[in-house]
């Protein structure tokens, strides 16, 4: 029974950090495993003998000793990524430990976290038992993963002895490679960016189709004042779709114009002044409201268009709302002097 219970856990962690990497526009892939039972039976049974068991006497207490049971594997385009990928999931779920394995004689750079669910992640009842087991996550760079499963596949085969020197000199040699070939990746995809921005000339308006990633990388120049504005894009996007500002021309024209900059930051200071004032914090449990990051745009459509967000407030179904209809609402009920028309 404990052990369908890792194998939920995975699941779920993997789905959250998927959400993670949708909202934030982190390129990356998603996998997830569950150690097998074999594996498991000959790592315990090799703890027992060594003493690493002692004092534990309960399924759950033994299991709870062995932190990868759960695992959840994220590879990154970019090793900025990485590091925002592990910023993020430690705020999103409970973080227990987090272990940075760059180190000056390894050639393997990732980020190990051991997490667990928050309370409200486990509302559904098949979740109820997952309370206090830990899953976890290893985040690494696409080609980092590629240097690191050879390089364990060659050191660590029981039968097969210690690496020869021209082993070890090839494995090195592949270790710098990947180093090299980040860089490359990261150069490729700033090209990329380039030319998306370039294209969007061609189309004034702005009305070009592109999809959430493109889009902000057409109104980055625009979003200097947003220390990090691909955070918490992909919904604040979905939200200004919704009131009408469906592509990179209309946010531009009715959000962005001269004095955005300033706008935003009285907007900013305003909202920080009604928390200060009344103690209630804007935004979810799991996911707070941060200005800096594109939640800014909930500001100064909350300005320009304040009408407009009624309206959809007030037409919205029944039920738990989005994080962005939360902080757009939340917004407006803390600055109740904006205009009630557009």
């Amino acid at each position: 029974m404990m052990y369908l219970q890792y194998q939920r856990l995975a699941q779920r962690v993997r789905e959250i950090v998927e959400d993670v990497a949708e909202e934030n526009l982190i390129r990356c892939s998603v996998q997830h495993r569950v150690k097998s039972v074999d594996r498991l039976q000959k790592k315990l049974l090799a703890w027992r003998d060594k003493g690493k068991l002692e004092g534990r006497t309960t399924d759950a207490a033994i299991l709870g000793r062995v932190g990868d049971i759960s695992a959840v594997r994220v590879t990154t385009y970019l090793d900025r990524d990485r590091l925002r990928m592990s910023d993020k999931l430690r705020e999103r779920l409970a973080c227990a430990e987090v272990d940075v394995k760059d180190r000056p004689d390894s050639l393997y750079r990732a980020i190990h976290l051991q997490v667990g669910l928050q309370e409200e992640d486990m509302e559904a009842p098949e979740d109820q038992a997952l309370k206090g087991l830990s899953c976890e996550i290893q985040v690494c760079t696409l080609l980092s993963h590629v240097y690191s499963e050879i390089e364990h596949d060659l050191r660590y085969k029981p039968l097969s002895g210690e690496l020869s020197v021209d082993e070890q000199r090839l494995l090195d040699a592949l270790g710098h490679l990947t180093l090299t070939g980040d860089q490359i990746i990261l150069s490729l995809i700033e090209r990329s960016e380039l030319r998306v921005r370039e294209r969007s000339v061609e189309t004034p308006d702005g009305s070009a189709q592109v999809d959430a990633l493109d889009l902000m990388t057409i109104l980055g120049p625009k979003l200097d004042f947003l220390d990090r504005y691909r955070d918490n894009a992909a919904s604040v996007l979905r939200f200004l779709d919704s009131i009408g500002l469906k592509n990179a021309g209309e946010i531009e024209k009715t959000l962005l114009e001269e004095g955005a900059a300033v706008r935003w930051g009285r907007m900013k200071r305003a909202v920080h002044g009604h928390i200060a004032e009344t103690g209630k914090l804007i935004g979810t449990k799991t996911v707070p409201y941060d200005a800096d990051t594109a939640d800014g745009l909930l500001l100064l459509a909350a300005e320009k268009m304040p009408g407009a967000i009624r309206h959809m407030l007030a037409a919205r179904k029944p039920g738990r709302p989005s994080r962005e209809v939360t902080i757009a609402g939340q917004i407006l009920d803390a600055l109740p002097g904006l205009p009630l028309a557009n």
